[in-house]
């Protein structure tokens, strides 16, 4: 049986989050981002780590977005309000996803039991 790795487990020290969050622009040189701007990005809410007494684990969805964040930052030149409004509004935008995929389901369940109400009033019909 194959291990499918939960993308939500947080698995990472700060440490070895800072290291394996790095511009990706500059190459393999580029040095990892700071603890502190972690723990400052944590209390801004731009990301929000399991703590376990005092100590922050990051999850690999967790390193996906502090990368986003330093490319917005870093790259694009947005500030960190920016940054706060652009993943809120990408946030959002994932929720009216998965919201829309739940509506396609439920729509085609309705229209299974439209077809298998329509059967049902057709064999009757042609019932003597």
């Amino acid at each position: 049986m194959a291990y499918i790795k939960d993308r939500d487990e947080p698995i990472y020290t700060i440490s070895i989050a800072a290291k394996l969050v790095r511009p990706t622009a500059h190459g393999d040189d580029a040095k990892p981002i700071h603890a502190q701007t972690l723990r400052m990005y944590d209390r801004l809410g731009l990301v929000q780590p399991r703590k376990v007494g005092k100590n922050r684990f990051y999850s690999d969805r967790d390193i996906e977005r502090l990368q986003q964040i330093q490319h917005l930052t870093q790259h694009v030149k947005v500030n960190l309000s920016g940054v706060a409004y652009i993943i809120s509004l990408l946030d959002q935008m994932r929720r009216a996803d998965v919201l829309a995929g739940q509506m396609e389901a439920m729509l085609r369940e309705a229209e299974e039991c439209a077809g298998q109400i329509e059967q049902k009033r057709g064999a009757k019909a042609e019932a003597p």
